[in-house]
């Protein structure tokens, strides 16, 4: 860096880890659990992710249109279970809990990276397979439906 031309070399600052950690900042551990009470609860995360994901895109899109820039597309990544295809109803709720939070969502933005390959058809709705590697040079995917791990291409 302190070769490099139009660049300012900021000087270094040492920050104490335990006051981080003390701010908030960092958590040491996060506790998910479903609540006791009678519900549907096992969606919550994803729904509060799909509406996050929307938020984000917002204020991305405010942001890179204020300041001339291409556009940012965050992408929502839903992990399922292994064997995931072989349980439509999983798959159907799954899509059926990110279309509701995510108006205008289009069908050909929703993909997957199961290792099977193939279209899938989900009750009604579309899911094309593709590959990790391409990924991020598609500008119209938006959901990714991912197994346990998404590995190669992947970063």
């Amino acid at each position: 860096m302190e070769k490099t031309t139009g660049r300012d070399k900021l000087t270094n600052v040492r920050v104490d880890n335990e006051l981080i950690r003390a701010s908030g900042l960092v958590k040491d551990q996060v506790v998910l659990a479903n609540p006791d009470e009678k519900g549907v609860f096992h969606s919550t995360l994803l729904r509060d992710a799909t509406r996050e994901v929307v938020e984000m895109e917002r204020r991305w899109a405010a942001y890179t249109e204020a300041n001339n820039l291409p556009p940012a597309l965050p992408i929502l990544v839903a992990q399922l279970e292994d064997k995931a295809e072989e349980n439509p109803g999983k798959l159907a709720e799954t899509l059926q809990t990110i279309y509701s939070q995510w108006p205008g969502l289009r069908d050909d933005a929703v993909v997957h990276v199961f290792g099977e390959h193939a279209n899938l058809d989900i009750a009604g709705r579309k899911a094309r397979y593709a590959s990790p590697e391409r990924i991020q040079d598609d500008d119209t995917i938006r959901v990714v439906l991912a197994k346990e791990a998404i590995s190669t291409g992947w970063d």
